[in-house]
C-alpha cells in the first residue's frame, strides 16, 4: 500500500512526501512560535524607539 503524496517532479523524477512529515512541518511550526512571537515583539518594540526618536529630531529641527 502506498501512501505517499506525489508533490511535482523535476526532470522527469517524480518526488512523493509521506503524510507524517506533515506532522512533523506542524510539530516544528508550534514549537517557533514563541520564538517568533518574542522577535516580532522585540522588532515592534524597535520600530516604536525609530519612530519616537525620529519625530523628536524633526520637532527639534524645526
Amino acid at each position: 500500500m502506498n501512501s505517499t503524496i506525489r508533490v511535482g517532479n523535476l526532470f522527469g523524477i517524480p518526488f512523493y512526501i509521506h503524510p507524517s512529515w506533515f506532522l512533523v512541518l506542524g510539530l516544528v511550526t508550534w514549537s517557533y512560535r514563541v520564538l517568533s512571537r518574542d522577535t516580532c515583539k522585540n522588532l515592534q518594540d524597535g520600530l516604536e524607539t525609530i519612530a519616537v526618536s525620529t519625530f523628536q529630531r524633526f520637532q527639534v529641527e524645526d
